[in-house]
């Protein structure tokens, strides 16, 4: 796993760099992006409806 602040390797499962001293995150940072997917489909999904909406409703006219 690497440090966020100055980059160097560290062993699998410990709580402090090697170098610097900082605390590591509890989980890869590969994890937090493959989380992030989901999201951001559903985010996409939601423009492309939005999009397609405007584009077929009726406007009401006064």
């Amino acid at each position: 796993m690497r440090c966020v602040y100055c980059n160097t390797e560290n062993e699998t499962g410990s709580k402090r760099c090697r170098h610097c001293g900082m605390p590591l995150p509890g989980k890869d940072l590969r994890d937090r992006k493959r989380l992030r997917r989901p999201f951001l489909w559903l985010f996409w999904l939601v423009v492309i409806f939005c999009a397609v909406m405007i584009l077929i409703l009726p406007r009401s006219v006064a």
